[in-house]
């Protein structure tokens, strides 16, 4: 998983036998190899993400910073060093403190996304617009009112369709025509 660039799961494959084996000096070597790689992967991205106010890839790489962190804090200390010099030591510190951070992501996100609906839903896209609502609540349910817009433009994005089946009024005992011809019909419509 290391060498594969892998990361998260090679960390979760040396909790898991950090676990068993807490003492495993070549386990603790790669784990602080690892560790400290990918959490500065995650926060450069995140940064960037911030950076080009790409708001949902900083919420993406600031959940898995979050998700490392609790990964780590599951695992007990672990000695490390020589035999004689053996100190407890944990990983928990290569991973930075995104909480303020990871907000200010979401909430700009769920901004953007609560802008781009009203932008849709002022062009009547009522499907694009419910999506974009949905999106904003993903981060804040209760984002200011777009449960409600998005319950709105949900409905108004549904189109109903009836197709009634046809009759064959040709006395040439056609019958099953007029099943496939209504099933071609609402086919077509679905595919549309």
């Amino acid at each position: 998983a290391y060498s594969k660039g892998n990361y998260l799961e090679c960390t979760r494959i040396l909790v898991g036998e950090l676990r068993k084996k807490p003492d495993h000096q070549d386990n603790i070597i790669l784990m602080d190899t690892v560790v400290p790689l990918y959490a500065n992967m995650l926060k450069s991205s995140a940064d960037e993400a911030m950076q080009a106010q790409s708001w949902d890839d900083a919420v993406s790489a600031f959940d898995a910073l979050k998700q490392l962190g609790s990964l780590l804090s599951g695992l007990p200390p672990v000695p490390k060093g020589e035999k004689k010099d053996k100190k407890p030591y944990t990983f928990t510190h290569h991973v930075p403190e995104v909480s303020a951070d990871r907000k200010t992501a979401a909430d700009n996100s769920a901004e953007a996304h609560y802008q781009a609906a009203t932008k849709f839903e002022t062009a009547s896209k009522w499907r694009a617009a419910a999506v974009e609502f949905r999106l904003a609540q993903r981060y804040f349910p209760t984002f200011k009112d777009a449960s409600d817009r998005y319950s709105r433009c949900r409905d108004k994005a549904i189109v109903k369709v009836c197709v009634m089946p046809f009759e064959d009024k040709t006395g040439k005992g056609y019958g099953a025509l007029g099943d496939v011809l209504t099933e071609q019909l609402v086919s077509a419509a679905m595919g549309s």
